[in-house]
């Protein structure tokens, strides 16, 4: 089973702290249920870039995803490795500036190939729940950043 899912959220945050919390793959683990969120392998350009391979998960189960887009502020997209039983996953976080720069709009979609026969309702229910969840923890650490006075971590 074939799929995709798409989340829009408005974030009260600038683009160059969204783009810090979307970007910091290490830092997954601070403000995510996640128990270990760590990069496995440096980008090329940048540690978060392009070629970068993050591990994500709790014991003992983990993903691995690697980077295959990453146009700061405004774009990166990543695919799985291994991880989960799907095929031909990607995910794709796209930033836009809304507000004379106060506020972000976030646009996280994803889509796959397909699941092992008879897993397909679980596996679709299960990235949406995540993609929806990683949304909404993504605009309250932005938030929180931002009340703190942490502006970006270009």
């Amino acid at each position: 089973m074939a799929g995709h899912f798409r989340v829009q959220r408005r974030i009260e945050a600038p683009i160059d702290v969204v783009w810090a919390v979307v970007s910091d793959h290490a830092g997954y683990s601070a403000w995510t249920p996640l128990a270990v969120s760590e990069l496995t392998v440096v980008g090329d350009d940048d540690p978060n870039g392009v070629g970068a391979v993050r591990r994500l998960g709790m014991w003992p189960r983990f993903s691995f995803e690697r980077v295959v887009e990453f146009e700061p502020p405004r774009h990166l997209a990543y695919v799985l490795d291994s991880g989960l039983p799907v095929r031909g996953y990607r995910a794709d976080c796209d930033l836009r500036e809304l507000s004379g720069g106060a506020a972000t709009l976030l646009l996280y979609s994803a889509s796959w190939e397909s699941t092992p026969p008879g897993l397909g309702l679980a596996m679709d229910g299960l990235l949406r729940t995540i993609l929806s969840s990683f949304a909404r923890l993504m605009d309250r650490e932005a938030v929180r950043r931002v009340a703190a006075g942490v502006r970006s971590g270009l």
